[in-house]
């Protein structure tokens, strides 16, 4: 199951290009999430492998993050323009 999010993670991750909607960044942004919880969750019983890959996780999440709130202030801008 753990596995199975990280492999959703990567196959939306391999659909995005640089001009896509912010919608599908979210998107990957969601499934990032899940993958980190999902081996954070397992982390005590599966050990290292899971650790890496909540950490690798995270980092795509973190790197999502700061697009998403890009995106957000780049539509604010232009509402208030």
């Amino acid at each position: 199951m753990v596995r199975g999010t990280w492999d959703k993670l990567a196959k939306r991750a391999r659909k995005l290009a640089h001009d896509d909607h912010d919608e599908l960044w979210h998107e990957a942004r969601i499934k990032a999430k899940q993958a980190r919880y999902a081996a954070e969750a397992v982390t005590d019983v599966l050990g290292k492998g899971a650790a890496r890959m909540a950490a690798a996780a995270k980092s795509a999440q973190e790197v999502l993050g700061e697009h998403q709130d890009a995106a957000i202030a780049a539509d604010t801008l232009n509402e208030l323009g």
